[in-house]
């Protein structure tokens, strides 16, 4: 079996995870591990592997000992617990963070879902603009229409609101 990280070298190290009941494996030639920091002494998370953990020849640099002004956290500790101290450290480790989250994230922009009852008042607030168009070009057929829709969104929502409590 091939290195899953330099992919020419026989892998000798295997590491397994289980996160949320799901395992994650990752095989890893000894060149790769050693550059990784990966020993046999010490347990590292995968995440941690692959997503920034500090390699040996970082210890030595000062690279680890930088710290946040504000509450004192040092690189090393984010490193280990993925946790931020204060908001200041958003900013002291910035640059660590964007090389992160650029690994773990598709795009820079949050694409997900907005809770329903968000949705549905973002769509009707465009019915909403849709219809005062309508009323304006004096298409009241139209403005008929969406003005049934909203309504018909709004006690869809209601009824949605009044089962959940």
């Amino acid at each position: 079996m091939k290195c899953d990280l330099c992919k020419t070298n026989e892998a000798t190290v295997h590491v397994e995870q289980v996160c949320e009941g799901s395992v994650q494996e990752l095989s890893l030639c000894a060149d790769c591990a050693g550059q990784k920091g990966l020993s046999g002494a010490s347990p590292l998370s995968l995440t941690n592997l692959l997503f920034g953990a500090v390699a040996p020849s970082e210890l030595s640099n000062g690279v680890r000992n930088r710290k946040c002004r504000a509450c004192g956290l040092r690189l090393s500790e984010f490193k280990k617990g993925a946790r931020m101290g204060c908001a200041q450290c958003y900013e002291t480790f910035a640059e660590e963070l964007q090389s992160v989250l650029a690994g773990m994230h598709p795009g820079r922009q949050h694409v997900g879902k907005a809770p329903v009852g968000e949705r549905a008042n973002s769509e009707i607030a465009q019915i909403q603009g849709a219809l005062a168009q309508a009323i304006a070009a004096q298409n009241f057929e139209e403005a008929a229409r969406l003005r049934d829709r909203i309504g018909a969104m709004k006690n869809a929502a209601g009824k949605e609101t009044s089962h959940d409590g």
